[in-house]
């Protein structure tokens, strides 16, 4: 049985996990299912496991549970208020108070005299408690240390990086490193940044070390391998590269054909001129599309929303009258056709240019995870934020018990 507690800041969540807790401590279910206090309570702690986010909460935790046995049993000296828990519990334990008290002063001193297994931690340590468990199928000696912060391997990977094209500089790595490099660094110089490749305080290297501490997910890790063997496979990446530089010509001749196409059948019927025509606004943006292959204007406006909305709103009032006792979805479809590709261009033009300006940085992230990785070996660390994707891929589709197995019997 599972059992949720959804408490908003303030609503007594401390209160309710320390009540809770300290039954589990002081209790166990008769052959009714029913809790009743226990009779030996020794090594109870050593059967509970608690996990909360912060040290700060672990510690409080702690303390509160502590505190409240101690109150429950009489035994928190200069305590005289009685505590909150007490009616609770007697009702749900069916005891007296004299009975309680009792049991608290016992389950307290086993608690103390045992304290190394009071197991309340932090959702972080409980996980590091696992991984040294699996030390070796993580490819890690037993005596690695944790690093909490990535920024230190992160800025290592970059940095190196960049050395070892003064160091390897003819190996085919370092040719196609300086081949995406090269692109890289002359996308920061139409931005305007500096790009003074080996000083850690330029644009480019900390463009760069931005880049990699932004794909610092757990969407990235959960995918970790399978992102490296792509970008690590040059073809892949060239092939990505040359449909980005190509999509926004054949999306621009696309557009201005489907422009075009629409003016000739607005011309072909004679509704460009005269009474019952197609609006000022529409023409004109059907023209600049047939002309620059997308829409030049700084803002889309209404008008290509409202038409590809309803085309009948491309039209005058008269041409709205004879095309709604005729209608012409011939027409009709040119138009929308032609609008709904202007709107398109819109935004994949600024799409396919942030994917082109990240896909330079993509180039590099392959290389720059690999120094990365030697840095941890060099050093023995591991990354805090690790841990998780670690665990995960060592388990895979394995079933938890196997994780039960491997920690023994506590």
């Amino acid at each position: 049985m599972l059992t949720i507690y959804k408490a908003s800041a303030g609503s007594g969540k401390t209160y309710t996990l320390t009540y809770y807790y300290i039954k589990l401590l002081i209790s166990q279910k008769d052959e009714n299912g029913r809790y009743r206090l226990r009779k030996f309570t020794r090594s109870a702690h050593r059967s509970i496991l608690a996990i909360t986010f912060t040290n700060k909460a672990t510690d409080e935790m702690k303390r509160r549970i502590i505190h409240e046995l101690a109150v429950l049993g009489g035994m928190e000296p200069g305590w005289k208020d009685p505590s909150p828990y007490v009616a609770d519990f007697c009702r749900e334990l069916g005891c007296s108070e004299e009975e309680l008290a009792e049991t608290a002063r016992h389950t307290l001193r086993d608690l103390l005299f045992d304290f190394n297994y009071f197991q309340v931690s932090t959702i972080d340590s409980f996980f590091q408690i696992i991984l040294r468990t699996f030390a070796r199928e993580a490819e890690l000696t037993g005596n690695y240390e944790v690093d909490l912060e990535n920024d230190r391997a992160m800025e290592s990977g970059v940095r190196n990086l960049f050395e070892s094209l003064r160091t390897d500089s003819g190996s085919p790595e370092t040719r196609r490193i300086i081949h995406w490099l090269t692109r890289f660094l002359l996308t920061e110089l139409r931005e305007g940044r500096a790009v003074a490749l080996f000083n850690r305080k330029s644009d480019a290297f900390g463009e760069l070390l931005r880049f990699v501490k932004e794909t610092d997910t757990e969407e990235f890790k959960r995918r970790y391998r399978e992102m490296m063997d792509y970008l690590g496979n040059p073809e892949l990446l060239d092939s990505f590269r040359n449909q980005l530089v190509n999509a926004p010509r054949r999306h621009k001749e696309m557009t201005a054909a489907l422009c075009k196409h629409a003016l000739d059948e607005i011309s072909r019927r004679g509704y460009d001129d005269g009474p019952a025509k197609i609006t000022k606004n529409v023409m004109t943006r059907l023209l600049d599309g047939a002309a620059n292959g997308f829409d030049t204007s700084k803002k889309e406006g209404s008008t290509i929303a409202s038409v590809i909305a309803s085309p009948r709103e491309a039209c005058n009032a008269k041409l709205k009258t004879e095309l709604d006792k005729n209608p012409d979805t011939t027409l009709y479809d040119a138009i929308t056709s032609a609008f709904t590709a202007l709107r398109q261009g819109r935004t994949l033009r600024q799409l396919w240019s942030d994917l082109t300006r990240q896909l330079y940085r993509l180039g590099l992230l392959e290389s720059v995870y690999r120094y990365i990785e030697a840095f941890r070996a060099e050093n023995n660390t591991l990354l805090l934020s690790d841990t998780n994707s670690i665990l995960a891929e060592i388990i895979g589709d394995g079933e938890t018990p196997f994780v039960f197995e491997r920690l023994g019997v506590w």
